[in-house]
């Protein structure tokens, strides 16, 4: 029997795992990575599953579970934010004793919390395709949140170029927030290019 199979046996598709993957240090504090991916029957050895902002899902590979990391009974808001691209948090390393559950290790980090958009909401948003849709829009962005594909737009627009050093989920999810980053420093330029 090779290994996928028996986890197959003890593991169900969908469910969601929790790891370490990696450390770093910011403003003189140690922090832990951490990474969230699901699981599917019948994938490749050590391929595991997250989504993006749009919700559409994208395998990666070293993605191992196990026992001890599977997160049970998942509260709806961070299931939700995990199915919208939410799939990587840091904790700061002295506060990782404190908590008792991963819920807990969740609601102290610095995950990225989604807000429920309404799907009409969430299709114009997704239908969005140039600057000049973009820029149509603006307000109804303003008022209801924007993604990734509108943020790469604006960055395109201004000649914003970041590019990824790194593969696997966080190095995605690093370059997902630098672009973040991007967009929030150049706001005003990318206002300024609507006019």
């Amino acid at each position: 029997m090779n290994k996928n199979k028996k986890i197959e046996k003890e593991f169900k598709s969908g469910d969601i795992f929790i790891f370490k993957s990696g450390w770093k240090h910011i403003a003189g504090k140690n922090k832990t990575l951490f990474s969230m991916f699901e699981f599917r029957e019948n994938a490749e050895d050590g391929e595991g599953f997250y989504y993006s902002s749009e919700g559409k899902l994208i395998s990666y590979f070293w993605a191992w579970p196990k026992t001890e990391s599977i997160f049970k009974n998942i509260p709806e808001d961070i299931l939700y934010s995990f199915k919208h691209g939410s799939n990587a948090f840091s904790v700061n390393d002295e506060d990782i004793p404190k908590f008792n559950s991963y819920k807990e290790l969740i609601r102290g980090s610095d995950f990225k919390f989604k807000k429920n958009i309404n799907p009409t909401i969430e299709a114009k948003l997704n239908n969005i395709t140039s600057f000049e849709e973009v820029k149509n829009n603006w307000e109804y962005i303003n008022k209801h949140g924007l993604n990734m594909k509108i943020i790469n737009l604006c960055l395109d627009k201004i000649g914003v170029e970041i590019e990824p050093d790194d593969i696997g989920i966080n190095g995605l999810f690093v370059y997902g927030e630098r672009l973040k980053e991007a967009f929030r420093k150049n706001i005003k330029i990318i206002e300024a290019a609507m006019k």
